[in-house]
């Protein structure tokens, strides 16, 4: 759906103040440079006369410099001639420049030089996993270069050898250990990992024992948090083995600035530096994009997208996320016990219209807890509930419920269907339409919906206190069960789980523990889409709404970027260049 600004959200008022100051403070800064590798006689564009330059350099006719040495390799000879043709040809791409990145949350805080190696690896590219995953959601070897199962509570990882960290020191078993260790006294998180003892079984092998059998552990180590670093850290700089290295870090401007790591053991990023700098606010961070003060920006609100496709100087790439957002149900409420009145509810639901007028069609109707992006997704084998207010009518009226006073609400013994739905508008600005699009449609088939939004979701769920609820999940390793776990485990969501929150058979849980047990992905596919199955099909203990997408956007100018469906790992430069 096509918007202009003229359409303000609710609230944007309130951040007017915010987003004027912001605006001045980039007026300020300096715009985004960039070195053009290639472009010999620095007039600002790589052609056939940067050619006839490098020739007149090894001629001896014209003085070196930095731009002649096209391929950095340290000389200036005939390969920078070939790679200049290669360039102009457009079958290589330039090397070097400078990326302006704005990031929607700061790269350092105390709390992440306590826990997370003086930086966030969110995205920066100074850290690397030993296992990590692709824009697809593959697990890839990365600083391991192959894993096996050792027996039920122990795995094994085999370090690649041809790696060392920013420092020169060599990453082995030593380090991977000292890494672990670290990140499992001082990150919370890692707890989920549920590591008894690391063992270096020799210099590049390292065993893994769980605290029990935890057969996705390779999938929940792919994790932006669970990276590697030097023991180096400890004295107080950011120290990875990744393909940028870290600089400087301005705590005043709230900038991070990172280089190529020029020793990188792999394909070498085509980039020369990147700038990390910090501008929460997502209109901002726009504004900025527009005015060219930046190259890319992470998390565009949905609705800036239609604004940014139609501007022909920007190039706007999203991603499927492997998250839902859900409406979920308090079967403790006397209504709600009715599985007619929650499949009622689900179909009197246009997820459809949502997506394409709450969201401004930045999303996808969902039809099950497991984004389809994950292989095991049962989205295309469920039936879910479908738009369809006659079904809708026709389950509340099997179940007793009708308007007997006239007044446009259905009741039985003179009590009104009316329900109170909870949201937390500040995990996504677009929660309170969302509610209230939900309130008008289940008003048009008699269901009265009272909206209250909330600070917290965790308290008023703890105790009991809604009917409905608007949430999210999402997924920030390769274990999407971890989603699974969270809503259908008696372990899981916010200490409550399954048999509190939503009560659901327990052979739901077992099939879940089963699946969680084995690594063999037929079988645990198998029992994970069964699990969804049940669920959402059999025992609608919820209704899922939409999948979000992730949108960046970028000047024409930089290519090869594609944002990561996972938000830790949103912004890998590996395959990022600058067009000359």
């Amino acid at each position: 759906m096509k918007q202009t600004r003229e359409k303000m959200n609710k609230g944007a008022v309130l951040g007017i103040i915010a987003v004027i100051v912001s605006v001045m403070l980039l007026a300020s800064m300096p715009m985004a440079t960039a070195k053009l590798y290639g472009d010999a006689n620095g007039d600002g564009v790589i052609d056939e006369d940067d050619i006839t330059h490098v020739e007149q350099i090894i001629a001896g006719e014209k003085t070196e410099n930095e731009l002649a040495d096209v391929n950095q390799d340290g000389e200036i000879d005939v390969l920078d001639i070939a790679y200049i043709e290669l360039i102009i040809l457009g079958t290589a791409h330039s090397i070097g420049g400078t990326l302006v990145v704005a990031v929607y949350q700061s790269s350092w805080t105390p709390k992440h030089f306590e826990e997370a190696f003086g930086i966030t690896p969110y995205g920066t590219n100074i850290y690397e996993p030993l296992v990590s995953l692709d824009n697809d959601m593959n697990l890839q070897p990365w600083l391991a270069k192959s894993w096996e199962r050792m027996d039920d509570d122990t795995w094994r990882f085999y370090l690649r050898e041809d790696v060392k960290f920013h420092d020169g020191t060599p990453f082995n078993a030593k380090a991977a250990k000292f890494s672990f260790e670290r990140m499992i006294d001082s990150i919370p998180w890692t707890a989920r990992l549920a590591i008894d003892r690391i063992t270096a079984v020799d210099d590049y092998t390292i065993d893994i024992t769980n605290k029990r059998p935890f057969a996705m552990f390779p999938a929940y180590a792919a994790h932006s948090w669970t990276v590697m670093a030097s023991q180096s850290v400890e004295d107080g700089e950011p120290c990875g083995t990744g393909p940028f290295r870290f600089e400087k870090l301005d705590k005043v401007k709230d900038e991070l600035t990172v280089v190529k790591n020029r020793e990188y053991r792999g394909k070498r990023p085509y980039l020369d530096k990147v700038i990390f700098r910090n501008i929460p606010d997502a209109q901002t961070r726009v504004l900025a994009l527009e005015a060219g003060e930046v190259d890319l920006i992470q998390e565009v609100q949905r609705s800036e997208v239609s604004i940014l496709e139609a501007n022909p100087d920007i190039t706007v790439s999203r991603a499927l996320m492997p998250g839902v957002c859900i409406l979920g149900f308090n079967r403790q409420n006397e209504a709600l016990s009715d599985i007619r009145v929650r499949k009622a509810i689900c179909h009197g639901i246009d997820k459809e219209s949502i997506v394409e007028n709450v969201l401004s069609g930045v999303g996808q109707p969902a039809k099950t807890i497991i984004s389809p992006i994950i292989s095991w997704s049962a989205h295309d084998e469920l039936e879910g509930h479908p738009y369809n207010t006659a079904k809708t009518k026709e389950l509340l009226s099997d179940a007793g419920w009708k308007d007997t006073d006239g007044d446009g609400y259905l009741d039985k013994g003179g009590k009104t269907l009316e329900l109170n739905l909870i949201f937390d508008a500040r995990s996504d600005p677009d929660n309170e339409a969302m509610a209230e699009a939900i309130q008008g449609q289940l008003r048009d088939v008699g269901i009265k919906v009272d909206l209250e939004r909330v600070e917290s979701m965790q308290t008023p769920i703890k105790e009991g206190k809604w009917d409905m609820f608007i949430g999210s999940i999402g997924v920030y390793c390769g274990d999407a069960s971890m989603i699974l776990h969270a809503w259908f485990h008696s372990e899981g969501f916010y200490g409550v789980g399954v048999k509190q929150l939503f009560p659901i058979s327990d052979y739901v849980e077992k099939l879940l523990e089963e699946g969680q047990a084995t690594a063999d992905e037929t079988v645990y596919s198998q029992k994970f889409r069964e699990v969804q199955r049940i669920a959402i099909d059999e025992e609608v203990v919820l209704d899922p709404i939409f999948y979000p997408v992730r949108v960046c956007a970028a000047k024409n100018s930089v290519k090869g970027f594609r944002p990561h469906p996972i938000n830790g790992w949103s912004i890998t430069l590996e395959n990022t260049y600058i067009a000359s």
